[in-house]
């Protein structure tokens, strides 16, 4: 969080282990400065109503009669950056065993959505710090996150509080994560999962 007091920029971040919640101050120095990672913030649109635009003809290429296409080759097709999805479907320590991650897998691919993980999964081969959601892992903006089994906690929950529509799946009553959605199930997450994608 950013704010001002007075002329003072005030930042606020969370620290050791998230247990609490720091305020950092430039008081003796300017400028006063602080970073941020992606989509930790909503992206201000601003015009400039001095811009002016030209119009230019079409430009006209010459022909390279020295140039010869050998071959062509296709790219090769990279995973969805996560931080760029617009649906997002994420699991938790909770999805360790390989069917439930392949019941996550197949809803995300339904939604043709990308699928993020909590801190613990990465310690599978299979997932990486590209694919973490929270503090230590990736800030992400989607227009719907499906959270599936996921608690809640500050670490995570950090990492998601720009998304669009919050839909999460838990079957303890009281997951912190509820309060950050604006649609909950108490339940079984990977019954849900697939009765949502059967549905689809």
């Amino acid at each position: 969080d950013l704010h001002f007091e007075d002329d003072l920029l005030v930042q606020t971040k969370p620290s050791y282990g998230d247990n609490i919640m720091c305020e950092i101050t430039i008081p003796d120095r300017r400028p006063q400065m602080v970073t941020a990672r992606p989509n930790v913030f909503s992206a201000e649109k601003k015009i400039n109503p001095n811009l002016q635009m030209e119009t230019i003809s079409n430009i006209l290429w010459k022909k390279d009669d020295q140039l010869q296409i050998k071959s062509r080759v296709l790219p090769v097709q990279k995973a969805k950056d996560i931080k760029q999805a617009k649906r997002v479907v994420a699991i938790g320590r909770g999805s360790k065993i390989s069917k439930d991650i392949d019941v996550a897998k197949n809803l995300s691919k339904k939604l043709n959505a990308s699928l993020g993980v909590t801190r613990p999964l990465t310690d599978l081969d299979e997932f990486t710090i590209t694919d973490q959601i929270g503090q230590s892992g990736q800030t992400i903006a989607p227009d719907l996150l499906i959270n599936l089994g996921i608690s809640g906690a500050v670490q995570y929950t950090s990492g998601i509080s720009n998304a669009k529509v919050v839909v999460s799946i838990n079957t303890d009553k009281n997951a912190q994560i509820f309060k950050h959605s604006d649609y909950f199930f108490v339940g079984n997450a990977q019954e849900f999962a697939k009765s949502l994608e059967a549905i689809l």
